[in-house]
């Protein structure tokens, strides 16, 4: 069975198959033809990449509801420390039946006071995927190439040196990413865009590995433009040599690869076969756990709305915070509801926030959500733990009760002060935002 999108005529791409349990994870020719696994009616329209992204999240928000447990029908409840996110997160979860996956999960931070309505889980998926991305967890590896923004990440090869239980670890991870997207969360991590391309079995063509392994690609790319004659004397076989922790390791790429000289004659075939080595063949097992532990979480079928882009940038939502988008998707209450954005005080707000650079705003989204990105689909789309959406809130509060603005990060709701001078207002967000203990951690507010 296989799910992929084919590659462009003439390209040299593969798509996966083995999808299911018990099945073996393998890839077939993309020009080969396929067949795509069952889907529901109501997703048929939708299935087709080229129709509007907007469109196609609708059709995934909605399938998503539907597999969504509701609260009163269960929920997950963990405590982690914030040293030990990694272990305690795997203790607590891990192997739990895959259908609770869907259920709401509540987290608690041991030694903090807040309660999980939706904020404390964001800024928990942000700081468990830091830390799972960390070379000393060793699951993902910094792949680098192409002209990503920032640094990439892929499976780790080596794992199975460094980590203990690494395919069940690796499992693990894909369950959380899976979650990550199912809840509509986003963190700030980018993946390699053949691990992109597997989870939503899009086809891997030759240049994905100029954004995986921009030398190999070179490389190969070189060996592909040569003269029939030069390649004859290259004196390449069909095996590539890996060198791990100081041993060599040969890996054929087919059998009896190490005896069959490359030529002119089948450079194609090695080529296509070396893409294949480093598409999945390198990381087979780790591979197929991965997808394993997402698709507990996330069907395959629904994964068919998405390309390897789109699911980048769901995951990683925008840390573009557009100042004209995010005042137009605010609601106020109390004294700020009726004159809204031209009350005074809440005007000294968004001109303070106006003077604010990329990083002073992401910290103030910090402080105010629990995390510093938001949805692709910008401010309108912030929502609370059950898919809902819940829009950025401003509420007046008077100064006898508070001199600090104070934040509900699980309402997206700033309860600012009725500040008399303009100047007291920015010096307390001056305060807050300087203040580490008063971004990190939660209290009962």
């Amino acid at each position: 069975r296989t799910f992929a999108s084919p590659a462009r005529d003439g390209d040299l791409g593969f798509a996966r198959g083995g999808l299911h349990e018990g099945e073996i994870l393998d890839l077939a020719r993309a020009d080969a033809g396929f067949a795509v696994c069952p889907v529901r009616t109501q997703l048929k329209t939708a299935l087709v990449r080229s129709r509007p992204l907007l469109e196609r999240l609708d059709a995934l928000n909605a399938e998503l509801k539907v597999l969504r447990i509701p609260y009163d029908a269960g929920r997950v409840e963990i405590s982690v420390r914030r040293d030990s996110l990694v272990e305690d997160s795997f203790l607590a979860f891990g192997r739990l039946p895959p259908s609770r996956m869907r259920q709401a999960l509540f987290v608690k931070f041991q030694g903090e006071e807040g309660l999980d309505a939706g904020g404390v889980s964001r800024e928990f998926w942000l700081l468990l995927w830091r830390r799972f991305l960390d070379a000393d967890v060793g699951l993902f590896a910094f792949g680098g190439g192409g002209d990503a923004d920032g640094p990439v990440y892929g499976l780790n090869g080596d794992a199975k040196v460094s980590v203990d239980d690494h395919l069940v670890l690796f499992r693990f991870a894909g369950r959380c990413l899976g979650k990550v997207l199912f809840d509509g969360h986003q963190i700030d991590a980018q993946f390699d865009r053949i691990l992109l391309k597997h989870l939503v079995g899009e086809a891997v063509d030759f240049d994905d590995l100029r954004f995986v392994d921009v030398e190999l690609w070179r490389s190969l790319k070189g060996l592909r433009d040569l003269p029939g004659d030069i390649v004859d004397d290259l004196a390449l076989s069909f095996s590539v040599d890996n060198v791990r922790f100081g041993a060599t390791e040969t890996r054929e790429l087919l059998p009896g690869g190490a005896e069959l000289a490359v030529s002119a004659d089948n450079v194609d075939e090695f080529l296509a076969l070396r893409l294949r080595e480093r598409a999945l063949d390198a990381l087979r097992d780790e591979l197929a756990a991965f997808l394993a532990g997402f698709y507990e979480v996330v069907p395959v079928e629904v994964l068919l709305l998405l390309s390897a882009a789109d699911l980048q940038r769901l995951l990683a939502g925008s840390q573009s915070l557009d100042l004209d988008d995010w005042k137009l998707h605010t609601k106020y209450k109390g004294a700020y509801e009726a004159a809204g954005a031209d009350h005074a005080v809440v005007a000294w707000f968004w001109a303070a926030v106006a003077t604010y650079d990329d990083d002073r705003r992401r910290r103030l989204l910090q402080w105010c959500t629990g995390s510093n990105r938001i949805p692709l689909q910008g401010f309108s789309h912030l929502q609370s733990r059950d898919g809902a959406r819940r829009a950025f809130t401003i509420t007046s509060v008077d100064r006898d009760q508070a001199r600090y603005p104070r934040a509900h990060t699980c309402f997206h709701r700033v309860d600012l002060p009725l500040y008399e001078h303009e100047a007291d207002l920015v010096a307390a967000f001056d305060d807050v935002l300087s203040n580490e203990a008063g971004i990190v951690g939660f209290s009962m507010d």
